[in-house]
């Protein structure tokens, strides 16, 4: 009995000594199967962005490009003007006529242009002054929030207008173009959303909610204007590309309805 004891004892220290010996090689399994799912991963996450940025030329950046280029001339000239006034004020009306005669030939257009600046710059043109005495200058978050509100009561026209005036003010904040597509996709016109989701995605964010929701707006404007496959192929997609896309995609029904999506799945 005492024998057999001690063969029993000599194999369990002998699998315990197998198991010991073993242990660091399947942790080192276990490790590099790991570190080669996540480069696995991570090129799949790359290449999906590659292809997401392909789609966002071809289905917007190319399609509204007469519009994009018109819009992004309009861009260019108010930053340029702006950041003109805010130096010199009424001093800078000079420049400021220089710039739209080199960035407009319609007379017209150039007119529209000086009267925006003068409208928030208080600049006077050749003939007529503008009086801004009597009236309140609003800032960004302003506008961003009347635009919110204008949402929430689903007076869509007005909350697009009050993006507008944000995006005038800093034209280089994708999220307030991506709001502005919203509101105007929401409105019912589809190409003025397309033309501002294009100006948002080509201007980029590197804020994860911010680039989330301007997937979801792309998707739902594409659907909404009859591109229902486009809609579908550009969100799942963008979920490739994007982590944790899939939780919004799901909970937002809007975007199930527009694009005949089951977000059950």
């Amino acid at each position: 009995m005492s024998t057999l004891n001690t063969e029993n004892k000599i194999k369990i220290t002998e699998l315990i000594m197998v198991f010991i010996a073993t242990l660091p090689m399947g942790i080192a399994n276990i490790w590099i199967t790991k570190s080669q799912n996540d480069e696995r991963l991570s090129f799949e996450r790359q290449n999906a962005q590659s292809i997401l940025s392909i789609q966002n030329k071809e289905l917007f950046i190319k399609s509204a490009e007469q519009g994009l280029n018109s819009q992004k001339l309009d861009i260019d000239f108010l930053r340029t003007s702006y950041e003109e006034c805010q130096k010199d004020g009424e001093l800078s009306i000079g420049k400021i006529k220089s710039y739209a005669d080199a960035y407009y030939s319609s007379s017209e257009k150039k007119n529209i242009m000086i009267a925006k600046v003068q409208t928030n710059c208080s600049l006077k043109n050749n003939n007529q002054l503008v009086d801004n005495q009597d009236k309140q200058t609003y800032s960004i978050e302003h506008y961003r929030s009347l635009g919110f509100k204008y949402l929430q009561n689903k007076k869509f026209l007005e909350a697009a207008e009050s993006f507008s005036q944000a995006t005038q003010m800093t034209p280089v904040d994708a999220s307030l173009w991506n709001q502005k597509a919203y509101a105007q996709f929401r409105a019912g016109n589809y190409t003025d959303a397309m033309n501002s989701i294009s100006i948002a995605l080509r201007i980029g964010s590197d804020n994860d909610k911010v680039r989330k929701y301007m997937a979801i707006n792309a998707a739902k404007i594409l659907c909404a204007k009859g591109d229902v496959n486009d809609g579908r192929n550009y969100i799942q997609q963008s979920i490739n590309a994007i982590p944790d896309l899939m939780l919004m995609v799901k909970k937002d029904l809007e975007l199930g309805s527009i694009c005949k999506i089951d977000l059950s799945k």
